[in-house]
């Protein structure tokens, strides 16, 4: 089955899964997990880095599946992103990719690299924040 073929059934599962039968992300996971193992196993190299990081992209999913706009793209596309953006950022912590690398990786300017690093770090702190003074 196309991956457009799954789009009208990935925006249903997600709404269903939105609605309180979570049992059905199961589906989600069986439907894209191989492809999205292909992906970081292609740009990390490593099995059992590409097996953790397309686990870790699915929880990510998971956690955030209400931030999820299928009018701005279809779910595999939602997926590949997460997956592409933790590809990078395990590859800059693990080897320290220099920004000038990634830029190549996403062709795009240095300074963009360095900007948005910068805004990440502020949403991820932000995002923070609020857990941090809840476990105190």
């Amino acid at each position: 089955m196309e991956t457009e073929d799954r789009e009208p059934e990935d925006r249903e599962l997600v709404r269903q899964v939105l609605a309180g039968e979570t049992d059905l992300f199961r589906l989600v996971v069986d439907r894209h997990q191989q492809s999205i193992f292909r992906f970081a196993f292609g740009l990390l190299g490593k099995r059992e880095e590409a097996q953790d990081l397309s686990q870790e992209t699915f929880l990510a999913v998971y956690i955030n599946l209400a931030a999820f706009d299928s009018s701005r793209a279809a779910l595999s596309t939602w997926l590949f992103t997460i997956a592409r953006n933790r590809c990078i950022n395990l590859l800059a912590e693990t080897e320290e990719l220099p920004y000038a690398k990634i830029a190549r990786i996403e062709n795009t300017s240095l300074g963009t690299v360095k900007s948005r690093v910068h805004r990440a770090k502020q949403k991820l702190q932000s995002l923070l924040d609020p857990e941090i003074r809840e476990t105190r």
